[in-house]
């Protein structure tokens, strides 16, 4: 579901017109077929499985093959929920970009966005499960996954997120999230054993080129950029 972030965040870009593609030049066009290879990357990444690739002759799936929602109606709640969240994220991170233009306070900004989501979760949390004990907090792994969260997930990224909206755009910081799939297939394979197969793989090169595609395109489009703004300064000076 995480695709659909990436899909929405273009919708945004092109509706709120928050950045533009140049379909006639180089860069425009690299640009555009590396997003669409990062769609489709991911796309079989989650949705294509392939045969097994046997790294090792001892190797096991540790994979719950009965994992899953306990009733249909559960299955439709959570992939409501998940598709929402996913929109409101796609508006946020574009939101970002014409904010930093007006406010380009970046702690700040990550301040109030860290406050407000506690505020959100705490609602949530508390109309889900009411039940305290379930929310208190020992010295064990439980803690350091909340305190992880808290710091490199909340603070860190939010502000990395922020500054790099600010300096790229939307769209450079839209590419990197299907690179979350890469990194989730390499943490299962190493730490829980879990079987790669050749449709992931397939997957994976598809982000790989889309993601070069992408960061050549804004590279090039940052050297353009400033020519093409001087020209337009010299013609308003000669008029």
């Amino acid at each position: 579901m995480k695709i659909l972030g990436h899909i929405y965040i273009y919708i945004c870009i092109y509706i709120f017109r928050v950045e533009s593609f140049s379909i006639t030049q180089w860069h425009g066009v690299a640009m555009v077929l590396g997003s669409m290879l990062c769609v489709c990357g991911a796309l079989l990444v989650t949705l294509v499985k392939g045969p097994p690739v046997h790294l090792t002759s001892t190797h096991k799936d540790n994979s719950n093959p009965t994992m899953g929602c306990r009733s249909k109606v559960d299955c439709i709640k959570g992939c409501l929920i998940i598709i929402s969240a996913q929109t409101a994220l796609s508006f946020w991170l574009v939101m970002q970009g014409l904010m930093l233009k007006i406010y380009p306070n970046k702690l700040r900004l990550t301040a109030l966005q860290c406050f407000f989501s506690c505020i959100q979760t705490l609602v949530w949390a508390v109309a889900v499960d009411r039940n305290i004990s379930a929310w208190k907090l020992r010295w064990n792994f439980n803690l350091l996954a909340v305190a992880y969260c808290g710091i490199m997930f909340n603070g860190v990224s939010y502000w990395m997120r922020i500054w790099v909206i600010q300096r790229r755009g939307p769209v450079f910081a839209a590419a990197f999230t299907p690179v979350s799939f890469i990194c989730t297939a390499i943490f299962s394979v190493l730490i829980w054993k879990e079987i790669l197969h050749w449709g992931s793989v397939g997957g994976f090169i598809l982000l790989v080129c889309g993601l070069y595609g992408v960061l050549w395109g804004k590279h090039k489009e940052g050297k353009i950029k400033p020519s093409i703004e001087q020209k337009s300064e010299t013609k308003e000076e000669t008029v």
